[in-house]
């Protein structure tokens, strides 16, 4: 019985101790700040970008030119990370998250593949791109 006790005792104390930050956590701080990226050969139109992201939110202008000077939409909503995959959600427009494997080429460059999207966005197909901080 003492053998019981002691083990759930040891049990409880190491959940109750501090936890070393998860591989999305890390992740995740590393996508917070100012980003720009494009999509200039995406087959359902050609777009540019502004995104900030902080912890959980993320407000992302889109451009119509290259030299990001035609605004053509702004949008926000929430971002997270979970098993390298990148999901966002504007809950104003979008019912599910897009989702989008997300791997580190430099450490100002993410490329993005998107997996899952959201059937009222207007791109219905699978692209790539490429967000470089700023």
């Amino acid at each position: 019985m003492k053998k019981m006790i002691l083990l759930f005792t040891i049990l409880f104390l190491s959940a109750c101790s501090p936890q070393h930050p998860s591989q999305s956590t890390a992740q995740a701080n590393e996508l917070i700040g100012s980003w720009e990226g494009g999509n200039p050969n995406r087959s359902c139109g050609a777009m540019w970008w502004t995104i900030t992201r902080d912890t959980h939110n993320y407000q992302i202008t889109f451009y119509s030119d290259k030299e990001r000077r035609n605004p053509q939409g702004l949008e926000q909503g929430k971002w997270w990370l979970k098993d390298n995959y990148y999901y966002a959600i504007a809950p104003e427009y979008m019912s599910e998250p897009d989702v989008y494997f997300v791997e580190k080429i430099s450490n100002r460059e993410l490329r993005f593949t998107s997996e899952e999207f959201d059937e009222s966005g207007i791109c219905k197909e699978k692209y790539q791109f490429t967000d470089t901080k700023v």
